[in-house]
């Protein structure tokens, strides 16, 4: 080496402090000698400095910063060698990086304290070249794609960006520098976009003050992934999106038919283009043609991803509450007014009449129509298609239902429900009626064989149990059997022989384990029948009567004995011209009236149809009464269906479903009532 060497004259250090007043206290911050050039060689420069002062602060780090510009030195953009501690008096460095041959460079020393970094003035040398970079490994992504960097690892790295050159194939790479270990290269765009296929071979190229270090790597490129999609139902203005991942990978290209669309665009997860606006379709072509997506190269066959709709309904939701209701939308057939069919989710066509229709309405007279229930999902039919999905709630008090499968009877003797099944008694047997799959109907258990021509037979539902028998046959004047159905078992079951002489009874009523009956009947040899207060408790797990005290039910007629609020209650009404009134059930088996009903209710009943806080009571086969069980007032409507032929009638949230003998079904929601 060559020595320069000899000591420059004294110059007081330059401070760099970034603070509103600029003063120097005495012995605050260390004093020291500008740069020493010591030696200057192809490796490298030798830098030494003399301390005169260590200041009264702690000296953390001490080094020097060398750079090609004149400005103030820094540490964080400039390069520099440094080490950590307080110095000696005398302390050397070598810059052995970040050098280049026959450049100019500007080297100052600097000491940092808790407080300050100060820096001597700035010396200027020549340099002859530094040994350089060294990089001990780079990380490569596993398949390329966007926003990616190669991360460099290894020492002397510079801080000057301007001293770096690097390329990728034919594309420049500009670094990010971390520090002096770490170097980030982040990937070009057009490594996507300017080349195509798989498995390339690029060669990198890092140039740092013209030290270079070159490497080969075959690249794998990210393939795009579609999404398994539902043919997407389109309007002649629709946008198509083809979704999945990696989908702006690179150069792409939409083909509908073979054929490229011209616009098109492209995110992370979605291709989208407007297909009917975009290319001119010929009557031949098809409404759910293949496409197929280009992407670098590669062609992926996607098959059928839309199909044109012939209409599509604005609305989500339609309600209906009147006669009329227009339906808003697009793409309707105006040209034939009854092309426009509505279906339901079932695909059954549902009986509207098309009063108007524009490109972009239907209007639709409801009343009249069947319906599947009454909130469905329907779709608008034109030439085979479908339009999207809308759903129908339908608010009349009443409407008409669709039903499947169900048997016709032509007799029936009693009804019941337990939670959303219906049971019927009839001469079929125990039919079961489903109230949620199209009310459809079963004969789920035969009768009992009973003695025929009977009188005083009792057919009642009690708790969730059928009772039928008893009563006598006229020709022979044998008393029959009682039976109990029991809708969880599906069974029948004989009860003991009615007690003490008694041939039926006109009441009775769910209690634990069993029933209790009030008001019996005996009859004579002749027939003739004699009532009488007795009342009996019936045991199922004992199979046995056990008499108690008499009824204190009024005699007359009772026509409905029902639950509510955890007591039982009757309907009770003296005589046929007579309002009825409310008797509950004392917790001594007594009965007391507890309301009186102030209108006329009719003599059609059934079993109990109770909503919330309201009995609901038929009459003449279209009208409903509904009874207040809080203030027993009474008002009847006509539920505008028609006079219908009347079967049962059972609860379904707050509906009220009636159903008839044949295949007609009635929804009816009296809270809807004006």
């Amino acid at each position: 080496m060559r020595n320069i060497g000899k000591y420059i004259a004294f110059f007081w250090v330059i401070l760099f402090v970034s603070c509103e007043k600029e003063t120097l206290e005495p012995r605050t911050n260390p004093r020291f000698s500008v740069t020493i050039i010591q030696e200057i060689s192809a490796s490298g420069v030798q830098f030494g400095a003399d301390i005169y002062d260590y200041g009264n602060e702690e000296i953390l780090e001490y080094g020097f910063v060398y750079t090609q510009s004149t400005g103030a030195p820094n540490l964080n953009q400039d390069d520099y060698v440094g080490a950590q501690g307080r110095p000696e008096a005398h302390f050397e460095l070598v810059g052995n990086h970040s050098m280049t041959l026959g450049k100019k460079y500007y080297v100052s020393a600097f000491l940092r304290t808790s407080t300050s970094l100060v820096f001597s003035e700035a010396m200027e040398f020549v340099s002859q070249g530094s040994e350089g970079f060294i990089i001990n490994s780079i990380e490569w992504p596993e398949v390329i794609y966007r926003d990616q960097n190669l991360v460099v690892k290894g020492r002397r790295f510079s801080r000057q960006q301007a001293n770096y050159k690097v390329k990728l194939g034919q594309f420049d790479l500009y670094p990010n520098l971390v520090d002096s270990t770490t170097v980030l290269l982040p990937l070009p765009e057009g490594l996507l976009t300017q080349t195509t296929g798989q498995d390339l071979e690029m060669e990198l190229r890092i140039e740092i003050s013209e030290k270079v270090y070159t490497e080969k790597r075959v690249l794998k490129f990210q393939e795009p992934e579609f999404e398994k999609q539902e043919v997407q139902k389109i309007n002649l203005d629709d946008e198509v999106v083809i979704k999945g991942d990696y989908l702006n990978v690179g150069f792409y290209k939409i083909l509908i038919e073979n054929v490229g669309m011209i616009e098109e665009n492209a995110s992370k997860n979605a291709l989208s283009f407007f297909p009917y606006e975009d290319k001119n379709f010929e009557n031949s072509d098809k409404s759910n043609p293949n496409i197929s997506v280009i992407v670098r190269g590669k062609t992926y066959q996607l098959g059928e991803v839309f199909d044109l709709n012939p209409s599509k309904v604005d609305q989500e939701e339609i309600v209906i509450d009147q006669d009329y209701v227009v339906i808003p939308g697009s793409n309707f057939n105006y040209k034939n007014l009854n092309a426009n069919q509505i279906y339901d989710e079932a695909n059954r066509p549902i009986n509207f009449i098309l009063d108007e229709v524009t490109a972009s309405s239907l209007k639709l007279y409801a009343r009249g129509a069947t319906f599947p229930k009454r909130d469905f999902k329907a779709r608008v039919n034109n030439f085979g298609k479908f339009s999207n999905e809308f759903l129908i709630k339908l608010e009349y008090p009443s409407i008409n239902l669709q039903t499947k499968n169900r048997l016709l009877v032509n007799t029936y003797f009693a009804r019941g429900q337990a939670n959303e099944t219906g049971y019927v008694l009839t001469d079929l047997g125990v039919i079961e009626e489903s109230l949620t799959d199209g009310f459809s109907n079963k004969v789920i258990a035969s009768l009992p064989e009973l003695e025929t021509n009977i009188f005083g037979r009792i057919s009642t539902f009690v708790g969730n149990d059928f009772l039928y028998g008893g009563g006598i046959a006229y020709q022979t004047g044998k008393i029959n059997p009682l039976f109990y159905f029991s809708t969880e078992s599906k069974t029948w079951k004989k009860m003991a022989n009615l007690p003490n002489g008694n041939g039926s009874f006109r009441r009775s009523y769910p209690v634990q384990d069993g029933y209790i009956f009030e008001w019996g009947m005996k009859f004579d040899p002749i027939n003739n029948s004699e009532e009488n207060q007795e009342r009996w408790r019936y045991s199922k797990s004992q199979d046995s009567w056990t008499q108690l005290t008499d009824s204190t039910l009024p005699e007359g007629r009772t026509y409905l004995i029902y639950n509510w609020k955890g007591k039982t209650y009757a309907i009770f009404q003296a005589n046929m011209s007579s309002y009825g009134e409310f008797q509950e059930l004392t917790g001594n088996g007594t009965w007391q009236t507890v309301g009186k009903i102030d209108n006329y209710i009719g003599t059609t009943f059934s079993n109990p149809i109770i909503i919330e806080n309201k009995l609901y009571l038929f009459q003449n086969g279209s009208e409903l009464y509904e009874i207040n069980l809080d203030t027993f007032q009474v008002k009847n409507s006509y539920f505008g269906v028609g006079n219908i032929t009347y079967y049962s009638a059972f609860v379904l949230g707050k509906s009220i479903i009636v159903l008839s003998s044949n295949s007609l079904a009635t929804d009816i929601r009296p809270d809807l009532w004006p």
